[in-house]
């Protein structure tokens, strides 16, 4: 009686060859998550750097106004000079302005483009309140 003990090549090679297909598949999802994950920060930076500049207008009596610049990648405050760096492409409805009594100009700021994975795109501005959500390409519905 012959007694074969182990792997042929070929074995080997099968084994291989669908261990390698299984790491792209999860290399793929790997690189989609950590482009939400780069969003989704951008998205509450800005959040807290609007909410941040509120404070400061209301505390020193000044009006502020916040815009999207460097191609899209630096959010800037104009009156005082200052500027976070994002890592993804923003635009925005237009200037946000802050008033000296911490009231926000209606608009928003969102993705450059549509992310459907993202729980958060954008910043949707009201009167009274800076709001999270998601850009659908035309509107940031606020979450």
């Amino acid at each position: 009686m012959i007694c074969n003990k182990g792997f042929s090549l070929i074995e080997m090679m099968i084994v291989l060859a669908i261990l390698i297909i299984l790491g792209l598949l999860v290399l793929n999802n790997f690189r989609g998550l950590t482009k939400v994950h780069s969003i989704e920060t951008d998205t509450k930076r800005i959040h807290a750097f609007a909410q941040k500049k509120r404070m400061t207008a209301f505390s020193k009596k000044i009006d502020l106004f916040l815009s999207i610049s460097g191609n899209g990648t630096k959010l800037c405050e104009t009156v005082e000079n200052v500027c976070i760096t994002l890592d993804n492409t923003f635009s925005s409805s237009g200037v946000i302005g802050i008033t000296d009594r911490g009231t926000y100009t209606t608009g928003n700021i969102h993705i450059a483009t549509v992310e459907p994975d993202a729980a958060y795109s954008c910043v949707v501005f009201s009167a009274t309140r800076a709001r999270l959500g998601k850009w659908d390409g035309t509107n940031c519905n606020a979450q």
